[in-house]
């Protein structure tokens, strides 16, 4: 079987407003290695047969120039045709419906997700029709007081249920009933509509360590203070569960 990696970098980053003077996919770690190298090595160690899809909004500089160094030790692409179905964020799960996987597995995670160790090991040893990883509430770690879904991974047999998922929620936020979040396509699978609190998350890993999206420069600028005191403390990225 022939697992396939999507990486989505086709976000507008209106929120981002080019800080550090790189979109967010490029955002440097405490090591300087850029958000989308992390996620193509840690990934690429745990995965050493899978393909990777890195996808590109139409208007992005050219996708070769993003990961210079790392073309020939792993098998990707890049697609330059990301089509909107439902909307920005919806559109992390359906724009590269072309290159899911029709054998393996096909893991999503968003282009500008800084995974720890651990969770990239978690990430690549999911195995289940469809499961979703991310956070279902506040981070006790990064100090982001936002539930996260960074992503999901899920078989052959699900790409159909999940792309209709996509256009009902696209339709519902049509009719001012739902939002047009990742949350809502994984809620409305799962049979609790599309928004709401819920307690019990079903088929979700959580993933709650500095593992972090940076939806804004303060998110990103909290998180590498929160980080660094916790690498001098050595507790930072151990690549082991978090307690």
């Amino acid at each position: 079987m022939s697992d396939v990696v999507v990486i989505p970098c086709a976000g507008e980053q209106t929120r981002w407003e080019n800080y550090l003077g790189v979109d967010k996919y490029m955002a440097p770690g405490l090591d300087r290695e850029p958000i989308l190298h992390r996620s193509l090595r840690l990934l690429g160690t745990s995965l050493p047969n899978a393909a990777f899809a890195i996808i590109g909004r139409p208007d992005a500089p050219a996708a070769p120039t993003l990961v210079p160094g790392l073309r020939d030790r792993y098998a990707f692409w890049f697609s330059r045709d990301a089509h909107p179905i439902a909307g920005p964020t919806v559109e992390k799960l359906t724009s590269s419906r072309s290159s899911w996987s029709v054998s393996g597995r096909t893991i999503i995670v968003w282009g500008d997700v800084w995974l720890s160790k651990w969770a990239a090991k978690r990430i690549a040893g999911l195995d289940g029709d469809m499961i979703w990883f991310g956070r279902p509430g506040p981070s006790r770690y990064t100090g982001k007081p936002y539930r996260e879904l960074w992503g999901c991974s899920f078989r052959r047999c699900m790409h159909d249920t999940l792309e209709e998922a996509c256009r009902e929620v696209g339709a519902a936020h049509a009719r001012g009933e739902a939002p047009l979040l990742a949350w809502a396509v994984y809620q409305h699978l799962e049979g609790h509509g599309y928004s709401g609190t819920h307690t019990h998350f079903p088929n979700l890993v959580v993933l709650d360590d500095f593992t972090e999206d940076f939806d804004y420069p303060s998110d990103y600028d909290r998180w590498a203070f929160r980080a660094q005191r916790a690498l001098i403390e050595g507790t930072f990225d151990l690549g082991v569960p978090p307690e």
